[in-house]
Parts: structure tokens; sequence; C-alpha cells
């Protein structure tokens, strides 16, 4: 019975040990997302637009709310089309407009072509 209450004591230990590494782990790791945009390429997006007022081919995008709220947001710089889709989706998505989520997601898949965005489209 002493041996018995010593191995668990001892599996239980190591148990407890290497979750707690997991977590640690988990708690410290810091996971970077980072979308460049001046990926190269000729033409809007490649950071070759000197009138740029953000950063790697970006501007930011003040909307204001029906509710009476303004925001602001950082868009890439893209295509026409798509950087209107980009507006559009930040609007209705900031203001909470959820009757125009799906023409949004749209307006992303097709000006933009994320594929990501199409499963509610016709």
């Amino acid at each position: 019975m002493k041996r018995l209450t010593i191995l668990l004591a001892l599996i239980c230990g190591l148990t407890f040990y290497s979750c707690e590494d997991i977590f640690e782990d988990w708690e410290t790791e810091e996971d970077e997302y980072y979308y460049d945009d001046n990926s190269g390429g000729d033409g809007p997006g490649d950071g070759s637009n000197p009138g740029s007022s953000g950063v790697n081919g970006s501007y930011t995008f003040n909307y204001t709310c029906p509710a009476g709220s303004s925001n602001s947001i950082t868009i890439p710089e893209g295509t026409a089309a798509c950087q209107a889709a980009y507006e559009y989706f930040a609007k209705m998505y900031g203001c909470n407009e959820a009757d125009f989520f799906n023409e949004a997601n749209c307006r992303m898949c097709y000006d933009c072509g994320f594929d990501n965005y199409c499963s509610v489209c016709n």
C-alpha cells in the first residue's frame, strides 16, 4: 500500500509538472501576425504610391455610424474596387449593421479576390 501511494504521488507530480510547462509556454508565447501589403508588384499596394498616408501602403479610413459614433481604421491600398470593398466592410462591421454583413463579405470576395469571404455569396 505504501508503494502504491508513493507511485501515485510521483505520477501525479509529474503530470502536473508537465501540464504546467505546457500552459506556461502558451502564456509567454507571442504570436505576431503581419500583413505585408508591400510584397512587390506594379501599381497600388506595392508601396509605389508616394501619397500614402499610412504605413506599408495603407491609409486611414474615417467613417461615422448611423448611431453617431465616429471611427477610423487602417485600410491597405489596392485597386479602387478592393479599397471600396474594404471601406464598406469596415463600416458595416464597425457599426454592427448585421443586415449588410453578407453584402460586405461578397464585396470582399468579388472585388478583392478573398475566397474565404465567398461562402455567403450566391
